[in-house]
């Protein structure tokens, strides 16, 4: 149940595109930037997975040998699971509207003061913006209604025009013909033609499809964990209670 997501998100996450990294290097909470986070998040899972098929593994013969030393590792390490799952969950509600609204807040800074080119080649945190609004179909960081938009303020503005979004915003537009194309009516008029969903939001919404499935798996493992460790404290009990029966047994043998 961890293994499968991490593979999935290793394999499709289309926002963590290497045109687009430059970007999220920029962005951070204290000393990790979104990079890092974004490429070690599914190798993590699939690692973490395989290390909990491991600790079940040890549990398995722990039971079915009776042997009582395995159990006791299998105990102790699942009730440290189970303590860092739950210090994680309290962080996270309790971190989770400030991450939120840093990020937020950064990539709004970051695009009115580093976006400058309309195009794929001279600047690198402009190109880097430029294939976030192509790959997720957004336009800045907020929402856009028409005249209203995040483009007001950014460097780029000084030498567009009459533009009022950049090409990149409009719908149809490729790495192919951005600069064959004019759409005025959705650059210059933003009345038809332009993406109105921001990208902060995009990229919430496409994180947001693995969020049902991260809150089953995380619940069911949590359940099991419980679980594991009251089976693993119960047979150690019983083990226990049998080589107690066993030794009295083999001193009147002998």
């Amino acid at each position: 149940m961890l293994i499968l997501p991490g593979i999935l998100i290793l394999a499709n996450v289309k926002y963590i595109d290497e045109n687009v990294k430059p970007l999220m290097k920029t962005l951070s909470y204290g000393d990790v930037n979104l990079a890092d986070v974004a490429d070690g998040l599914s190798i993590s899972m699939i690692i973490l997975g395989t290390f909990t098929v491991l600790v079940a593994v040890l549990g398995l013969c722990g039971a079915c040998k009776s042997n009582k030393k395995c159990l006791c590792v299998y105990s102790i390490i699942v009730l440290t699971l189970l303590v860092l799952q739950l210090v994680g969950v309290a962080l996270w509600a309790v971190a989770n509207d400030k991450v939120t609204n840093s990020i937020k807040s950064e990539l709004l800074t970051n695009l009115q003061t580093h976006y400058t080119k309309e195009d794929l080649s001279s600047h690198e945190i402009s190109t880097a913006w430029n294939y976030l609004f192509m790959k997720l179909s957004c336009c800045g960081v907020n929402d856009n209604q028409n005249m209203t938009n995040d483009f007001t303020n950014p460097p780029w503005k000084a030498s567009s025009g009459s533009k009022k979004i950049p090409i990149f915003c409009c719908t149809g537009i490729n790495t192919n013909n951005y600069n064959l194309i004019t759409f005025t009516s959705c650059t210059d008029h933003v009345d038809k033609g332009f993406y109105n969903t921001g990208c902060y939001s995009a990229v919430e919404s496409a994180v947001s499809t693995y969020t049902l499935y991260f809150i089953a798996t995380g619940c069911i493992i949590l359940g099991v964990e419980i679980v594991g460790l009251v089976c693993a404290c119960c047979l150690c009990k019983n083990i226990g209670k049998k080589n107690q029966e066993v030794s009295p047994r083999k001193k009147k043998k002998k």
